[in-house]
């Protein structure tokens, strides 16, 4: 905001919040000594405030409720069906913007993957599973990421039955345009891609 002139109002959960204040952040995930941590990088930038620790679904979901945090971080643990449980549960009961840290391991990779179906914004590769000193080389990544999250406005996304993928989002007045029968013809069209997790942010 330039000298004299109006506050302008964040958006979402910190709702009347100016956007020149400290983006506000829960933390999320199963291991302590990893929560500790991201706490003390994150909170070392003034830009955010990490207003909340977090361990399970339910913990952050009563978070949400009174502590209105602008972005949740979840870190993904050795098991990941917490952390995927967590996302789930929060795009369909309160929707908040999440980034996501993952093991740069195959079945890390999977879980990053899945995060991002069931509505995360974005995802980090951290460096194992436990609080590892290379994550400190992560910080400014990882900031600007959670800095980016802050901005998006997440859809609310129902919950997936357990074995079930996602549905893919349609809209029934959209024509089903294609090849027609003697495959000659063709039909001019525009089109808009984005990762699993981004149509959000279109």
């Amino acid at each position: 905001m330039g000298p004299g002139g109006p506050a302008v109002r964040a958006r979402g959960h910190g709702a009347g919040r100016p956007v020149s204040a400290s983006v506000r952040v829960l933390v999320a995930g199963e291991s302590r000594a990893m929560r500790s941590a991201l706490r003390r990088m994150l909170g070392a930038d003034r830009r955010l405030d990490v207003v909340g620790l977090a361990s399970d679904a339910d913990e952050v979901l009563r978070s949400l409720m009174h502590l209105l945090p602008d972005v949740i971080v979840v870190d993904v643990g050795i098991d990941p069906s917490d952390a995927l449980a967590t996302i789930d549960r929060v795009m369909a009961e309160r929707p908040t913007p999440m980034v996501v840290m993952s093991a740069a391991t195959a079945d890390g990779g999977e879980a990053a993957i899945r995060a991002l179906e069931l509505g995360a914004v974005d995802v980090i590769a951290k460096p194992s599973w436990s609080v590892d000193p290379g994550l400190g080389a992560l910080t400014n990544d990882i900031i600007r990421k959670i800095l980016t999250a802050a901005r998006v406005r997440p859809a609310r996304i129902a919950a997936a039955r357990p074995g079930e993928r996602p549905a893919v989002a349609s809209h029934p007045s959209l024509p089903a345009f294609g090849v027609d029968a003697h495959g000659s013809g063709w039909t001019p069209c525009v089109v808009i891609a984005a990762s699993t997790g981004g149509p959000a942010a279109l």
